[in-house]
């Protein structure tokens, strides 16, 4: 037994983990005590019987699939045997790799079949491609205690034999590289020559159809499973037509022209659509694969599988069924096709492609896996959700991210978006972590809009922040923050609780002079507290001035009057925390476009206010002293005037 490569970590030997677990003959009594071994992609199971055969391996002890492997090594002296519990295809696309043996059959007898989770898997058996064969030398034979349930009745050796739907064969007697598998008297195995059809126009009712040339489906047909073999290979529904695959089960096997399923007719899985779609998309060994779907779509769920690219560019959704892409690529053209999809799953090293920019959900969800989300073409993605909570943790492929629709989209800290801009258009967007959006350039929150970064105490933004809506949580700027509208007026940005750091900036917009904050002038408010203690001359809070006019581009300020003096607030909060010192902010007023020599711009502060004045004179000292205890702490403060309060 190859200790250095296992670990075992379970309560009461509940589950078998490792990088990979080789199980021999004195192994086996220590792992047979009744719980579940987990096999998935960090914990593939090799079962080897190479130094003499291991029997009754797992006893009854069950076996969860998640993408992983499952290795039986072969006795190459004598018969190899082994058995397990249940089998449960929880997720992702596993293989039993079977190995055989020259001197006598090599066989493993699972429990039964348990569909329940979006897994498959595909079952092979040695290089001599004899899974299922009569047991004897050089042949594999994989069983189930409880055979599985068939789709399709017709006889062994027609056309219309069952097969067991998420059950692949690979390296088959046909030469295909996947193939379905049924079950009979040697177990599982492929589907021989015989027991498919090669035209659909040959096809009867509830065939096993396998096509390999161009056809058109001229009146509705109805088969069990649809295998679309050959580079190039299409078929067309027409009008009005529907063809069905009872069992959901189609393979696309290509180069690198591709298949194509089209027409203005409907494709269906199941039938009405009632079914899951099991989708496996390989290629021909020149290349990776591609089937492309361009037809209405019934269907309830979807599973892709094979190394190869599902393209859909049909109209239709995936239904309401679990969507998960197991291997290889799934990509959606247009933004309808996950609408009511609530269950969707991409796996490591697999991609959920968006075409269009935009993903859409009416209803939320989970969005998991460690695959990819990817929005074609590389552009920041769209995600509208219209109602509810679409939770992802699986790593975002985009240029930055843009949140639309009422609903509430969470990102988990694995969630990770591409280098761009945040914009928070409706709704809610809730970051669970620093990492999800820690590339990003700017985050933008709209008017209505919540930015939740609740879950992250004094969560750090260097980046700008900017718009006129709501952030929720501590959050600690060495950014710049610029409380603006999208047309780029001035509007209220409200963060919960704000602490500036030495060398940070804020943008104070002013659109009228003599209006109030939020609408004349940029506010930036909160409930909580503004924390000015980092701030000093040596690095301080910059405060870049800007006029805009009525569209919200640069220019001139309405209301401003170079003669009088005004007071912008543009931070409000219920209490300030830290020395107050004019000393510690800086103001540029290079983008103040309106005539204003001969005056000043200070910072003044006056209980939770902090407000920037602008004086035409400077006043004699006594006078300002008393000017300031009257007003608050106010770095300039005008002469014989009465200063304008515009703003809170």
């Amino acid at each position: 037994m190859r200790c250095d490569i296992l670990r075992l970590s379970w309560p009461r030997c509940g589950r078998l983990i490792g990088p990979l677990a080789a199980v021999t003959t004195a192994f086996a009594v220590s792992i047979a005590c009744g719980g579940t071994i987990v096999v998935d992609p960090a914990q593939p199971l090799a079962l080897d019987n190479s130094s003499g055969t291991a029997t009754g391996l797992f006893g009854g002890d069950p076996l969860s699939f998640r993408g992983g492997t499952l290795t039986v090594i072969a006795d190459p002296t004598g018969p190899t045997a082994g058995t397990s519990g249940r089998v449960t295809l929880e997720s992702g696309q596993s293989l039993i790799d079977m190995f055989t043996s020259p001197a006598a059959a090599t066989t493993f007898t699972f429990d039964r079949l348990d569909e329940a989770g979006t897994g498959t898997v595909v079952f092979t058996g040695g290089v001599f491609n004899a899974l299922g064969d009569d047991p004897g030398a050089n042949v594999a034979n994989a069983y189930f205690t409880t055979a599985p349930t068939l789709s399709g009745s017709g006889a062994v050796g027609t056309a219309g034999v069952g097969i067991v739907p998420r059950l692949l064969v690979t390296g088959a007697i046909s030469g295909d590289a996947l193939t379905f598998a049924t079950y009979g008297q040697g177990g599982v195995r492929p589907l021989a020559a015989n027991e498919s059809v090669a035209s659909l126009a040959a096809a009867s009712a509830g065939d096993n159809a396998r096509l390999i040339m161009n056809e058109t489906v001229a009146s509705s047909l109805a088969v069990n499973s649809l295998a679309i073999v050959g580079d190039g290979v299409a078929a067309d529904i027409a009008a009005g037509q529907t063809l069905t695959v009872t069992s959901g089960d189609l393979i696309a096997l290509s180069g690198s022209a591709g298949t194509l399923l089209s027409g203005p007719g409907t494709l269906a899985f199941g039938s009405g659509g009632a079914a899951t779609a099991f989708i496996a998309v390989d290629g021909d060994g020149s290349a990776a694969g591609r089937l492309t779907l361009d037809a209405l779509l019934l269907l309830s769920g979807l599973v892709k599988s094979g190394g190869g690219v599902l393209s859909i560019s049909g109209s239709g959704s995936l239904g309401a069924g679990p969507v998960a892409v197991n291997a290889g690529s799934l990509t959606l053209q247009g933004s309808g096709p996950l609408a009511d999809v609530t269950t969707i799953r991409v796996e490591e090293g697999s991609r959920l492609e968006v075409t269009g920019g935009t993903l859409v959900s009416n209803v939320g969800g989970t969005l998991d896996g460690a695959g990819t989300l990817a929005f074609v073409p590389a552009s920041a993605g769209t995600i509208a959700v219209g109602s509810g909570t679409l939770a992802i943790s699986t790593p975002i492929d985009s240029s930055g991210l843009v949140k639309s629709g009422s609903g509430t989209v969470q990102l988990a800290d694995t969630a990770v978006v591409g280098a761009g801009g945040i914009a928070v258009n409706g709704g809610r967007l809730v970051v669970a972590g620093t990492t999800a959006l820690a590339d990003a350039t700017m985050l933008a929150v709209r008017s209505g809009a919540t930015l939740d970064l609740a879950a992250t105490a004094n969560y750090g933004i260097s980046t700008l922040l900017t718009g006129d809506g709501a952030v929720t949580g501590s959050v600690v700027l060495s950014g710049t923050v610029d409380a603006a509208t999208a047309d780029g007026l001035p509007g209220s940005l409200t963060i919960d609780a704000l602490r500036v750091l030495g060398d940070s900036s804020l943008v104070l917009r002013i659109a009228d002079a003599a209006a109030g904050a939020g609408a004349g002038h940029g506010l930036v408010t909160g409930t909580g507290s503004l924390d000015i203690s980092s701030l000093s001359p040596s690095a301080p809070l910059h405060i870049v001035l800007t006029t805009v006019q009525a569209d919200g581009t640069p220019g001139e300020a309405l209301g401003f009057d170079a003669t009088q003096d005004y007071s912008w607030t543009f931070a409000g909060y219920g209490a300030i925390v830290g020395s107050f010192s004019s000393a510690s902010f800086s103001i540029d007023d290079g983008r103040f476009l309106n005539p204003h020599a001969g005056g000043m711009f200070a910072v003044g502060r006056s209980g939770g206010d902090l407000a920037v004045t602008y004086v035409v004179s400077v006043p004699e000292p006594a006078t300002t002293g008393l000017l300031m205890m009257a007003l608050g702490t106010v770095g300039v403060v005008s002469l014989g005037r009465r200063l304008r309060r515009m703003g809170r």
